[in-house]
């Protein structure tokens, strides 16, 4: 926090290993949570279970919009239908229910994942003007195009 500084309208971190931590923890999130395949896949039957709940008017419209994320769970959690508890029971046991498909393998679903990560401005104390990590590191620029590579091709799943 102390790197970080408000200069001219644009935020600039004052120390390029910290900008390189924020950085790579931006792309760690990216790649093993925010779009990891046990994600994509309890999105899936997530899914399934809000549209079975939808279809069986156990959650309305005002339920989407005013609702909590705790009541739309408490209520699919405890509902007696077959489907929502199917779908709830695959939510809690990602791991059982889901693989990746390996190359060539048929697959049950594909996802584009979008790829989230952060090119901070730099400007340490030496320097006359700020530039983007990836103009400064050449490695941090090379992860970055090798995920794009990996997870931008889609990830397939097969589900259980």
């Amino acid at each position: 926090v102390e790197s970080l500084k408000f200069v001219d309208s644009n935020w600039i971190i004052t120390n390029q290993d910290h900008a390189r931590t924020l950085a790579d923890l931006a792309l760690y999130f990216t790649e093993h949570y925010w779009q990891s395949p046990d994600n994509f896949a309890w999105f899936h039957w997530m899914c399934q279970a809000l549209k079975q709940a939808i279809a069986i008017d156990l959650i309305t419209s005002d339920d989407i919009h005013f609702g909590t994320d705790a009541k739309m769970l408490d209520l699919l959690n405890n509902s007696s239908d077959k489907h929502i508890k199917i779908a709830m029971d695959k939510c809690k046991n990602i791991q059982k229910n889901m693989r990746l498909a390996k190359p060539g393998e048929p697959f049950d679903t594909i996802n584009y994942p979008k790829i989230m990560f952060v090119d901070p401005l730099v400007q340490e104390t030496n320097d006359a003007i700020a530039t983007t990590l990836m103009q400064r590191d050449e490695d941090y620029r090379k992860e970055v195009v090798a995920i794009k590579q990996r997870i931008g091709q889609g990830i397939k799943l097969q589900l259980s």
